[in-house]
């Protein structure tokens, strides 16, 4: 019962929070949370962020993506995902499948960076992907370096520590 309550309870909070969280951006109106806890975890928005997160951000709100590669363990496993549209925003990354009506997923999406800095560059961001799912999506999961960005793609790459592999991680907007 309690595990049932618990879920009810994460459920309403992520369809109050998701209008809110949807619809706002670094560069934007940045809602006050404080009455909830401690929200200061991470760069998830609830505090300022240094420019080129914001940047980054702003980029990743601005449009829908796709995965236009997806190198795991050495393996292209880029087709896993090609019928997948993503949105992204500065806390959530949602994957769907325009094709098929409920085919999708809901993760987190949160972009981070070493505190105490002042000034900041791209090698000092990452952003953390995580979907609760045991599927494909699994894969995504990660602590992840930026590479590049533009307006119209990010790319990504994460370092093994297990095997000293390099994941490498394309979105490209639509």
């Amino acid at each position: 019962m309690k595990t049932i309550k618990r879920l009810l309870q994460n459920e309403i909070l992520i369809w109050w929070f998701l209008p809110m969280l949807l619809f706002t951006s670094c560069s934007g109106y940045v809602p006050d949370f404080s009455g909830f806890g401690d929200t200061s975890v991470g760069g998830f928005g609830f505090e300022e962020c240094v420019p080129i997160a914001c940047e980054i951000e702003d980029v990743t709100n601005s449009g829908t993506w796709f995965i236009s590669s997806f190198i795991h363990l050495n393996i292209d496993e880029t087709k896993n995902f090609e019928a997948y549209h993503f949105i992204i925003n500065w806390l959530f990354i949602s994957a769907f499948n325009p094709k098929v009506e409920h085919d999708n997923f809901l993760g987190n999406w949160n972009i981070d960076w070493e505190r105490g800095k002042e000034e900041y560059f791209l090698d000092d961001l990452y952003v953390i992907i995580t979907f609760n799912f045991d599927n494909e999506f699994k894969d995504l999961n990660g602590v992840w370096d930026f590479s590049s960005y533009s307006e119209n793609k990010i790319e990504l790459y994460l370092v093994n520590k297990e095997t000293g592999d390099i994941d490498y991680l394309t979105f490209n907007k639509i």
